[in-house]
């Protein structure tokens, strides 16, 4: 029997943004990656190639977290559903650290302002 786990959205792949670190210890880096039903496990996890499975994304993170010092590693999940043919298990290992974090997280797409429009009224709970 399979089971589906209804998901929201999906996060990213390595973008390489560099975090405070002193001078003695190396830079550490934020690492996204995405996962949509669309993808493809044989693609980089990247926003525009992203991965099919959750599994996918998941291994991907151990790997990186083995080779690179990181900050913060997040994976984000687009809309549809996953169908998993096995439970999906996550460890210790998969948890992060004081010193990185791992999140899995819906993907929420920015929304385009269409139109606007600059209000004379005061803010609301101003005095008068």
């Amino acid at each position: 029997m399979r089971a589906h786990l209804p998901l929201v959205a999906v996060v990213l792949i390595a973008s390489t943004a560099v975090l405070a670190a002193n001078e003695d210890e190396p830079p550490l880096a934020q690492a996204d990656f995405y996962v949509s039903p669309a993808g493809d496990d044989t693609d980089p996890g990247t926003f525009a190639r992203p991965f099919a499975t959750i599994e996918r994304a998941r291994d991907a993170v151990r790997v990186l977290i083995a080779q690179v010092p990181v900050a913060e590693v997040r994976v984000c999940l687009r809309g549809g559903v996953y169908a998993l043919d096995r439970t999906l298990e996550l460890g210790p290992q998969d948890s992060g650290t004081p010193a990185h974090g791992v999140t899995y997280a819906r993907y929420i797409p920015a929304r385009r302002c269409a139109s606007w429009e600059r209000s004379n009224s005061r803010p609301i709970g101003s005095p008068r």
